[in-house]
């Protein structure tokens, strides 16, 4: 009933760059991405350490923020993992394309990548680890299902700041794995 609907927007060719725009409010030109995607693992790059992101501003006004999907956005160190931008939880991948019933990335070298990532009581990140459980559930059924979550312990009064949630879907990135069969009704 209550909330904000972002009407005016412009979207970048590239993921990443679209990404480091809404989280910060700059262009991505400004912030260091404005033509190109984050590389793989070993690479200290991120959206700048200094720049003030939406779930910070957010977190920093009373909202519970969350995250759930994709990140991309830099995770060479705690400090650019969405608990150290403002985001009390998060759990998805911190790279971009990945598979999407197992979790492994890379090209050449695959690695396992879908984490939960939170923050302590006083709003410090925690070290990611792995769930332990989701392994062969579809990513987006995974981000449905915490997003899903989240909306109804609001619902039901479990939380009671005002939330945010920032649900970034994968499934438009290879590779392209179809989702389980789905019927009507289903969430």
């Amino acid at each position: 009933e209550e909330g904000i609907r972002f009407s005016n927007w412009y979207v970048m060719p590239q993921c990443t760059p679209t990404r480091s725009a809404l989280m910060t409010g700059f262009y991505p030109h400004r912030m260091g991405f404005g033509t190109f995607i984050l590389p793989s693992v070993g690479k200290d790059l991120a959206t700048p350490v200094g720049a003030a992101h939406l779930a910070n501003v957010l977190q920093d006004n009373g909202y519970a923020t969350y995250a759930f999907g994709k990140w991309h956005l830099g995770y060479s160190n705690n400090t650019v993992l969405p608990a150290g931008r403002g985001f009390s939880k998060f759990e998805g991948a911190f790279q971009g394309e990945g598979e999407h019933y197992f979790k492994l990335t890379g090209k050449r070298t695959k690695c396992f990548d879908w984490w939960i990532h939170e923050q302590d009581e006083d709003g410090k990140p925690l070290d990611p680890y792995p769930p332990l459980n989701e392994y062969t559930t579809y990513t987006d059924q995974i981000v449905c299902d915490r997003t899903t979550e989240v909306l109804d312990q609001k619902a039901s009064g479990e939380i009671e700041k005002p939330i945010f949630i920032y649900m970034s879907i994968m499934n438009p990135h290879t590779p392209h794995e179809e989702p389980p069969t789905r019927t009507p009704g289903d969430t």
